[in-house]
């Protein structure tokens, strides 16, 4: 387990505490120790439902982190990607227990991800959440599978 999320359970609930000061900017780490408490919670009788939340007052997560980002050649961004978003969501698919995400703060791209993957979003009323790629013509195309499940087809559009 990674020293950056921490696993508590109570009442049925678990809490999967993410801990990455400043911003829980997301590296491998960080992505593993959240799936691997999605994996444990699978077969955690005790557990009934999952809250995924950040343990960082005013944020959620700034999403992936960009120095260790700028840092890979292809290979290895697609090797981390397939780590946070495949890997995640298979975890997430296979989990078969609610996962609610407690959105406390700033949520921003990868972080996004994180929240609108889990089935239900509870967002604190000073939490804000965006995609800054938009601002330089990228595409957040992972995110856009997620909103017409939330949101609908035609309202995502």
């Amino acid at each position: 387990m990674s020293s950056l999320v921490e696993y508590k359970v109570s009442d049925g609930v678990l809490e999967i505490v993410m801990n990455r000061a400043p911003v829980n900017a997301i590296n491998l780490e960080l992505a593993r120790g959240v799936i691997d408490c999605y994996h444990r919670a699978r077969t955690d009788d005790a557990v009934r439902a999952v809250i995924l939340t950040s343990a960082l007052p005013t944020v959620f997560s700034a999403g992936l982190d960009l120095k260790l980002a700028s840092s890979f050649d292809g290979a290895a961004l697609r090797a981390f990607i397939e780590v946070f978003y495949y890997e995640m969501h298979e975890a997430l698919y296979r989990l078969g227990k609610p996962v609610i995400a407690a959105v406390n703060g700033h949520a921003r791209a990868a972080g996004v991800t994180w929240a609108v993957s889990t089935d239900i979003v509870i967002a604190a009323e000073e939490a804000q959440m965006d995609y800054p790629e938009i601002d330089v013509g990228l595409l957040p195309a992972m995110h856009l599978v997620h909103l017409p499940r939330v949101a609908g087809r035609h309202r995502a559009a």
